[in-house]
């Protein structure tokens, strides 16, 4: 092999091997968390207290003659007007959070069966005092 070819042969081989670590850094990053695991547990925690403030102050505020919309046999599964009210505040204030909080505890191969149910369809104050109860036991399972 002439000294020209050697040398093409040698770059070639640094290319490679430098596209290699590219490709291993970019995959690595594609892995990492947006939060430390402190972090994530803290806002964990700071939304299931969050979500326990509004289902306390939702129920204090409820009226006396709620009309019922949807109808269940179990009184807590029962949707009421003034739910539907909770649920907007929910799907506006805390579902975003919720979501992405699932989303890294997934990563983390840390899931809660009832948070995965009920995140997206949250009914009444049972459902939103569910989800943050999960909040709580899947930042517990962090330590």
């Amino acid at each position: 092999m002439d000294v020209l070819g050697g040398m093409g042969v040698i770059f070639a081989g640094v290319v490679l091997a430098g596209a290699a670590l590219l490709v291993i850094r970019w995959r690595r990053a594609g892995r990492r968390h947006g939060l430390t695991r402190p972090a994530l547990r803290r806002r964990a925690l700071e939304e299931s207290e969050r979500l326990t403030d509004l289902v306390e102050e939702r129920r204090t505020g409820r009226p006396q003659n709620d009309p019922v919309i949807v109808d269940h046999e179990l009184a807590h599964r029962r949707v009421t007007l003034y739910d539907e009210a909770t649920q907007e505040i929910y799907h506006q204030e805390h579902l975003p959070v919720v979501a992405e909080l699932r989303r890294q505890f997934a990563e983390r191969r840390i899931r809660n069966r009832m948070l995965d149910d009920l995140y997206e369809t949250a009914g009444n104050e049972a459902d939103l005092r569910t989800i943050a109860t999960a909040l709580e036991e899947m930042a517990r399972r962090l330590d």
